[in-house]
């Protein structure tokens, strides 16, 4: 929910401008169809980087990246990014984040969590609190202060100073999901997506036997 973005496009774009507004992927394909001069189909549910409205707010879900929990399960997260708070939903708090600590199917321990020196490290020597912070369960709530911790390690969703905050960011996403009918804002423990078949090349579909 934080990646930068730079744009080089000086027919359009000043240089050494900065915008704090949000972006989302999905805004690349209006903004470059409106650059070439191309209609934007009716389809297209994102903006334009031109448009004037711009975005207060970005919303977020994820769900299965990689089959890395037994028996293909996903971990499902709805959210919301404003200028001042993060909150996460985490809907199955049971399940591992980052994939199980035993390697499973697509790729090794934890395996949402790409290789690297680190990683090895987190797993060998289990430092805390950054292994519990990068590889451990989560609750079932996250909530994030940005100002006082904009890199987002201090959970403050149990702390009765931000219930009221909480509350309305939850509702917030709960009025998202309705309008973009997520299967979750009827029924949270959906099996939709852990039933959906992998299709990546390498596995092509194909569990493994057990």
């Amino acid at each position: 929910m934080r990646t930068p973005l730079a744009i080089r496009y000086p027919r359009q774009f000043k240089a050494g401008v900065v915008r704090e507004d949000y972006v989302s992927i999905g805004d690349l394909a209006p903004t470059f169809l409106e650059l070439t001069g191309l209609p934007i189909p009716a389809g297209v549910t994102e903006k334009s980087l031109l448009a004037k409205q711009r975005r207060t707010e970005m919303f977020l879900e994820r769900e299965r990246h990689a089959n890395v929990r037994k028996g293909d399960l996903s971990y499902p997260v709805r959210g919301v990014r404003t200028a001042e708070y993060l909150y996460l939903r985490n809907f199955e708090p049971d399940r591992w984040p980052a994939g199980d600590p035993e390697f499973y199917w697509a790729v090794g321990p934890y395996g949402d969590v790409d290789d690297s020196p680190v990683k090895q490290m987190l797993l060998k020597d289990k430092p805390q609190p950054h292994f519990d912070l990068t590889l451990g369960r989560r609750p079932a709530e996250e909530l994030y202060v940005l100002k006082d911790d904009p890199d987002q390690v201090r959970n403050v969703a149990a702390d009765p100073k931000y219930a009221k905050v909480k509350a309305q960011l939850a509702a917030k996403v709960q009025q998202w999901m309705v309008a973009t009918k997520d299967p979750r804002a009827t029924n949270p423990h959906t099996d939709f997506w852990d039933r959906a078949p992998y299709s990546g090349a390498k596995f092509k579909g194909a569990p493994p036997a057990n």
